[in-house]
C-alpha cells in the first residue's frame, strides 16, 4: 500500500509540475508598427530558387545594398542597390500577428505579403512568394524566397 501511495504522488507531482504549459493558451507576442519606426539596414538578403534549393544568392554579400525607413502610422521608404540596378519606393505596412503587409504606393508594383520576426534591434523579414534573376543577367525571374535580415541603424 506504501508503494501505491508513492507512485500516486509522484504521479501527481509529475502532472502538477513536470509538463509544459499549453502553448495554445499563451498569449500571441504581437508586433506593432511601433515597435520597428527607424531606420534598417539589410545585413543578408538571401535569395532561394524555389525549384532548385540548393541555389540561393546574398544580394549583400555581392556588394549590394537595402535600406528601409519606416515612420509612424506605418509609412515606409524602401532603397534598393545592387550593382547597375536602383529602385526606391513608398508603401504603407500593416502588421497583423507575425505577418507584415507591403502596399505600395505605384498601384504597379504589388501588395507583399511577409513573415516577420523582431527581436529589439533585429528584424527579418521573409517572403515565399517572391522572384528572383539568379542568372543576373536581366532574365526571367524564377519563383524564388527571399529572406533579408535588418539591423536598426
Amino acid at each position: 500500500m506504501k508503494t501505491l501511495k508513492l507512485m500516486s504522488l509522484t504521479l501527481l507531482l509529475v502532472a502538477a509540475f513536470g509538463c509544459d504549459k499549453d502553448d495554445s493558451n499563451d498569449p500571441v507576442n504581437t508586433i506593432k508598427i511601433d515597435d520597428i519606426v527607424g531606420s534598417w539596414i539589410a545585413t543578408s538578403a538571401i535569395h532561394t530558387n524555389n525549384a532548385n534549393t540548393s541555389e540561393t544568392l546574398d544580394i549583400v554579400a555581392y556588394g549590394g545594398e537595402i535600406r528601409t525607413t519606416i515612420l509612424d502610422q506605418g509609412g515606409a521608404r524602401t532603397w534598393v542597390e545592387f550593382g547597375t540596378f536602383q529602385d526606391e519606393w513608398d508603401a504603407q505596412l500593416t502588421i497583423d500577428g507575425d505577418i507584415l503587409t507591403s502596399t505600395p504606393q505605384e498601384s504597379s508594383r504589388p501588395v507583399q505579403t511577409l513573415k516577420i520576426e523582431f527581436d529589439g534591434d533585429t528584424l527579418v523579414t521573409t517572403n515565399t512568394n517572391d522572384s528572383f534573376d539568379f542568372t543576373l543577367s536581366s532574365m526571367t525571374p524564377v519563383s524564388s524566397t527571399s529572406e533579408i535580415r535588418w539591423i536598426r541603424h
